[in-house]
Parts: C-alpha cells; structure tokens; sequence
C-alpha cells in the first residue's frame, strides 16, 4: 500500500485544523476567566492596602 505524501500532509492539515478549532473556544474561555481572576485579586488588594 502505497501513501502519497500529498494526501499525508492533506490529512495533517485536516486534522491540525480541526484540533485548532476545537481548542479555540476552550483558550479563549481560559483567558477570560484569568482577566477575571486579575481583576478581582486587583480589587481585593485595594480593599487590603486601604
């Protein structure tokens, strides 16, 4: 059984865009949730440091 190297990368291409994908929306949901956290642990140092 022979593989075209075309058809490799074609699947990898495939597949990284699909992984990328999936991810995207969980990263960003992550990145979020750390701005939050930044900006309550800022808030409650304030409350501390008055």
């Amino acid at each position: 059984m022979l593989i075209c190297q075309h058809d490799v990368t074609k699947d990898l291409v495939s597949f990284s865009y699909s992984v990328f994908n999936d991810f995207r929306a969980p990263v960003r949901a992550i990145g979020a949730f750390a701005a939050l956290l930044n900006t309550e642990r800022q808030r409650l140092l304030g409350i501390v440091r008055s």
